[in-house]
């Protein structure tokens, strides 16, 4: 890719971090349960907050797919099957069957086996694979799920729950675009089971979060973010539970790292991007950065891309970042506003996006000062003698 160098000298410090589970145990009705209820874990968020135990910190909504297979007669038949009537809605204090309410419940056979699976936050985002000739509870639960429409992606703050001290100063907000699906992936329940089902949701899809701050140099000088966009990345494909896979040693190193997701070959790519309009902006000039300094950390990076992405292999020169900024220095008839435009090739941070990854660029502009220094060339002597 051709190389384009910042004027004005830009650091970049890539962060990568996983996405760990946590758990949250709701308490079951003191009642005897016969409806079938659900339970349900979440992953836990990368960000440094207490208690993001619960899926309905993310997502109020998941659609329930499940089957059972009669232990008399081998039959094998549809109980959830992920439409209007399989949607479970988040109920604070609700008892029956607790706070996952869905209508019309579903009854527990004592006499046959189940296999249960869920999508986050609801039907409409993927289709599950039903295989009604199927003649085995794996082969019912094959756990594959395919893209309905390509995403829409745009930098957004996608933690909608969080409190306002816990959303990233400099961030606003975009249209909800971005959906973060979540999957539970395949719960066999034996025969004669009637206690809550519990789903581990898992994120399937890979973050991609960009942050720009500026050196302690450049306190006192106005810097305007005036674009940002991401090009090349891939905006749709298949998902299957069953094919992922992570597997680490002794020593946590990665020795097989298999994505869920297969992209679309074919498919043309998209704009990831975020945009300031100039002219609603106070200064018509773009979104100003604060003080932040990475020398005095006053206060929180600015997020300019919060953000999902399908996960996939970068490939070098395919996605390419690109950043317009503005400095203005001095004031009056002495200011100077000068335009930079900066690229960079993903490549070179993340070649790879994988499921369930949470991947922050973080820039900080620090110049370097034009300086002069000056000597002075000496005179040439030069001399005529003559005898008058």
């Amino acid at each position: 890719m051709r190389k384009s160098y910042w004027i004005i000298a830009a650091a970049a410090t890539i962060l990568a971090s996983c996405a760990n589970e946590k758990v949250l145990n709701h308490v079951q009705s003191s009642k005897e349960q016969t409806a079938i209820g659900f339970s349900t874990f979440s992953e836990k968020s990368t960000r440094s907050v207490t208690d993001r135990n619960s899926l309905e910190f993310y997502q109020n909504t998941f659609t329930v797919y499940a089957s059972k297979k009669s232990v008399v007669d081998g039959k094998i038949s549809e109980v959830f099957d992920g439409k209007a009537t399989s949607l479970c809605t988040y109920d604070d204090g609700a008892t029956s069957p607790n706070e996952w309410t869905y209508s019309p419940y579903r009854f527990w056979d004592k006499q046959a086996s189940y296999n249960f699976i869920a999508v986050s936050p609801n039907p409409n985002i993927v289709k599950y694979t039903w295989d009604a000739t199927a003649t085995s509870l794996t082969e019912v639960g094959n756990d594959d799920f395919v893209t309905v429409s390509p995403y829409v992606l745009k930098g957004q703050n996608l933690q909608k729950n969080s409190t306002q001290a816990e959303i990233f100063k400099g961030f606003v907000e975009a249209p909800n675009n971005d959906v973060d699906i979540m999957t539970s992936g395949l719960v066999p329940r034996v025969a004669g089971a009637n206690s809550e089902v519990d789903l581990t949701f898992k994120h399937i899809l890979s973050k991609l979060n960009v942050t720009i701050a500026k050196a302690e140099i450049l306190n006192g000088y106005a810097v305007y973010i005036r674009n940002l966009t991401i090009t090349g990345l891939k905006d749709k494909g298949t998902y299957a539970e069953s094919s992922y896979k992570l597997e680490k040693d002794a020593n946590n190193t990665i020795t097989t790292q298999i994505s869920g997701w297969t992209p679309a070959v074919d498919d043309a790519a998209y704009k990831l991007s975020y945009n300031y309009s100039y002219d609603t902006e106070a200064s018509a000039q773009g979104k100003a950065l604060d003080e932040y300094n990475v020398t005095d950390n006053k206060t929180v990076p600015n997020y300019f891309i919060e953000s999902l992405v399908m996960p996939q292999t970068v490939a070098d020169d395919a996605v390419t970042l690109t950043l317009d900024y503005r400095i203005v220095s001095g004031s009056g008839v002495s200011a100077h506003t000068e335009d930079y435009t900066f690229e960079f090739d993903l490549q070179d941070a993340f070649g790879l996006f994988f499921d369930r990854y949470n991947y922050t660029l973080n820039f900080t502009i620090t110049p370097t000062i034009i300086m002069f220094d000056a000597d002075v060339a000496d005179w040439t002597n030069e001399s005529y003698n003559t005898t008058i």
